[in-house]
Parts: structure tokens; C-alpha cells; sequence
């Protein structure tokens, strides 16, 4: 007789799923990237564009940030966002992006394997 996959083994899969969701953007990327290394950043758009290749459009960056990825973050709990100060600090949830980063990058330069 199979047994059934329990409940756990199913939320797990989930939890997976949610954070490599929450890399899976560029944008998104590039801010938990840097939080890695400095926890609270302020000034979030520079941070983000930073990283990024190319010239990216400064207010377009914006708008997606502040009205989806920041949003998005936030509600899985990857990032605390202080809108007013315009300041993003890891959450509670931080870790799981921790360790997927660790088995996504390599050790040298921090750039992700599947660039």
C-alpha cells in the first residue's frame, strides 16, 4: 500500500515554490541580494538598480517595486517595509531566502549559477 505525501511534506514543497518564487525576478533579486550583506537598507530603488545590467528606467523600476515586488515580499514575510522612510529590512521569513541564495550562487562573486 502507497502512502499518502502528509501535509508537511506538501507545505514544504510550497515554502519552496514561494521563495524560489521570490528570486525568480530580477528586481526582486537584486534587493534581497543586497540584503544579505546590509540590513535595513534605505533608499531602495538605487540599490536595486545598482546591481541590475543595462540602464534600466528609473520610474519604472519605481512603480514596479512599490506597487508589486515590495507588496509581495513583504506579505511572504521575506522583508519588513517601512514605507514612510522608504526603508526594507529582512524578515522574519529571511532565512529561507538565505538558504536558497547559498545553493543558487557561487561563493566567489555572489552571481547567481543560471546567469
Amino acid at each position: 500500500m502507497s502512502e499518502m505525501p502528509s501535509e508537511p511534506v506538501k507545505n514544504q514543497h510550497n515554502t519552496v515554490d514561494i521563495t524560489l518564487e521570490a528570486l525568480s525576478h530580477e528586481y526582486r533579486f537584486q534587493l534581497l541580494r543586497c540584503l544579505r550583506e546590509e540590513s535595513p537598507i534605505e533608499a531602495v530603488i538605487p540599490h536595486v538598480i545598482d546591481g541590475m545590467e543595462g540602464d534600466p528606467e528609473i520610474e519604472a523600476v519605481e512603480i514596479e517595486m512599490y506597487h508589486h515586488h515590495l507588496p509581495k515580499l513583504e506579505r511572504e514575510g521575506f522583508i519588513k517595509w517601512e514605507r514612510e522612510h522608504d526603508q526594507v529590512r529582512k524578515g522574519p521569513e529571511f532565512d529561507r531566502i538565505e538558504k536558497l541564495f547559498d545553493r543558487l550562487t557561487e561563493d566567489k562573486n555572489d552571481e547567481p549559477v543560471f546567469r
